[in-house]
């Protein structure tokens, strides 16, 4: 719980500090749909709501944090715990903005937290890596946009499967991998 408490903050340090050194500050909410049928009819739910915070830096560089809030059954397929938890995802990229169009692409980390973890420190330092794309509309200080995030257990499992997609003999193998893994999200977002 104390790792939990200081990452959010921290976050919201930065959040407060970002002005000084952004050009941006968003804020915002996100809408996953929720694939598996046998995940949505157990915990009765038909998308994943999420977090988001992020601020862009020399009008390019992209930093962010989302939180998705995930249902039992979910966090159980993972952690063998039947409890919600969150996917916490710290990513860095470059952004894009041609008025109204913005482009984004993320690298970056993702960690599960389950709610009354304790003091179990299998589930306190599992980190892997995820990839993001996205693109979207701005007006002004409101703006939408629709991303595709393929999670990976591992920085290593991301690294492969990226050298995979680089070598033209296994390029589709990665490619499909790739396409299995990435999940959609719509972002409403607030600009300051």
């Amino acid at each position: 719980m104390r790792k939990a408490a200081c990452i959010v903050v921290l976050s919201c340090l930065v959040v407060i500090a970002a002005p000084v050194f952004s050009d941006e500050i968003e804020l915002g909410l996100s809408w996953t749909p929720v694939a598996d049928e046998s995940v949505s009819a157990e915990d009765e739910i038909d998308a994943i709501r999420g977090f988001h915070i992020g601020y862009i830096l020399w009008n390019f560089v992209y930093f962010s944090w989302d939180a998705l809030v995930m249902p039992p059954s979910i966090i159980e397929g993972w952690t063998g715990f039947y409890r919600p938890g969150f996917l916490n995802l710290y990513d860095a990229g470059i952004r894009f903005y041609f008025r109204p169009f913005l482009l984004y692409s993320e690298l970056g980390i993702n960690n599960v937290y389950v709610y009354n973890q304790g003091s179990n420190q299998a589930l306190q330092n599992n980190f892997g890596a995820n990839l993001r794309l996205g693109a979207g509309l701005k007006w002004d200080w409101i703006g939408v946009n629709l991303s595709g995030t393929a999670v990976f257990h591992s920085f290593r499992s991301m690294t492969a499967t990226l050298a995979e997609l680089v070598n033209k003999d296994s390029r589709d193998r990665a490619a499909e991998k790739i396409g299995n893994t990435i999940v959609p999200s719509l972002n409403f977002v607030l600009y300051f």
